[in-house]
């Protein structure tokens, strides 16, 4: 009953455009975020734009979110301590991160989506950081690790992976992958650099470096707009998988809750109508391109390596990649980098 309470308080405060969070400070912490929403007993529609998330059965979603919540608590609970929350608006955080990171499908099959997450959760992946080896480039050895750590509940995917690149000119901190895993099966939702330039000798030569994986890639088609930087991230991360056993990739393209979320808090900025206007043109033009590299990127590496497969799906938003442990050739530098990741992996272990 408790949980099924606070299920509806938050669909109510997100059919009204903002979530609160009493704080153990006094300082309540306030989100901007609203969305349709159909629960069974009343119905929302307020904008046409907006998506909206159905409740089918409410005890049902209750008795679905209770389970999530066994295990999320644990997962998270340093978010309790960081965000200085009570029990029960710690928990209500999590209902909260749980539904803005859902994509336009789930929220129309949202009993499946909340099983999805707890089956997540509950997949060990060891916050570690796993030592590569060394890979040979033209300009020097360079040492490869990559890094995992858990992520605040608020982001996407539960874990994080992070290439780091190290020499005697400097430390190169790739992209970082945000993901999860669901029997064999890797969910990926972001592939984010990192916020500050970095200067370093290092970091100069990889990014030139991994310029060359454009070699006779058409830049005016979806396959050569994208981050070489976050290619040769996605090719780390997909060697680990691979070597765990695991080829089937699905990657949502939209988080609608997140999207309009971080719009309704533009909305709300008080500002004058100008600005506002601008920031918001340039929210939706983050959002397009943060989008589409995304999927195209994944698109980027089937290209490469035969038997790797990729699929979009219209009606789910979903890409689909299936991984192949075939050794690519060419000219391109992308088979030789992918090559001596794979040798260097055959000691690593990245989930259970």
């Amino acid at each position: 009953m408790r949980t099924k309470e606070l299920i509806k308080e938050v669909l109510k405060e997100l059919k009204n455009g903002e979530v609160t969070l009493e704080a153990k400070d006094g300082i309540p912490w306030k989100f901007f975020a609203k969305l349709n929403v159909s629960d069974g007993e009343t119905t929302s529609f307020e904008d046409a734009l907006l998506p909206t998330l159905l409740v089918k059965n409410i005890d049902d979603i209750s008795a679905r979110i209770d389970s999530y919540l066994d295990v999320a608590k644990t997962f998270y609970a340093l978010d309790k301590s960081v965000y200085n929350l009570y029990e029960d608006t710690f928990e209500k955080k999590l209902v909260f991160d749980l539904i803005l990171n859902a994509t336009n499908y789930d929220f129309l099959n949202f009993d499946k989506y909340v099983d999805l997450r707890t089956e997540m959760l509950k997949t060990k992946v060891e916050e570690t950081e796993i030592n590569i080896g060394n890979i040979t480039f033209p300009f020097e050895s360079v040492n490869l690790s990559v890094k995992i750590k858990k992520n605040d509940s608020k982001l996407e995917g539960p874990y994080k992976l992070t290439p780091i690149f190290k020499s005697a000119n400097g430390t190169f901190v790739a992209p970082s992958i945000t993901f999860g895993i669901v029997n064999k099966t890797v969910f990926v939702y972001a592939i984010q650099s990192q916020r500050d330039k970095q200067e370093n000798t290092l970091a100069k030569k990889l990014d030139r470096y991994f310029r060359k994986f454009n070699k006779d890639v058409d830049l005016n088609e979806i396959e050569g707009m994208v981050s070489s930087n976050a290619l040769a991230s996605a090719t780390i991360f997909f060697a680990c998988m691979n070597r765990q056993g695991i080829k089937d990739v699905v990657a949502p393209a939209f988080l609608p809750g997140r999207y309009f979320g971080t719009k309704s808090a533009i909305e709300n900025k008080k500002i004058d109508a100008t600005e506002k206007e601008d920031k918001l043109e340039k929210h939706d033009k983050n959002q397009f391109n943060m989008t589409n590299r995304f999927t195209y990127t994944l698109a980027r590496y089937a290209m490469h390596f035969d038997g790797c497969e990729f699929v979009y799906d219209d009606n789910t938003q979903l890409s689909h990649l299936t991984l192949s442990k075939e050794h690519g050739e060419g000219d391109n530098e992308i088979f030789d980098f992918k090559n001596q990741i794979d040798n260097n992996l055959r000691q690593c272990e990245i989930s259970k």
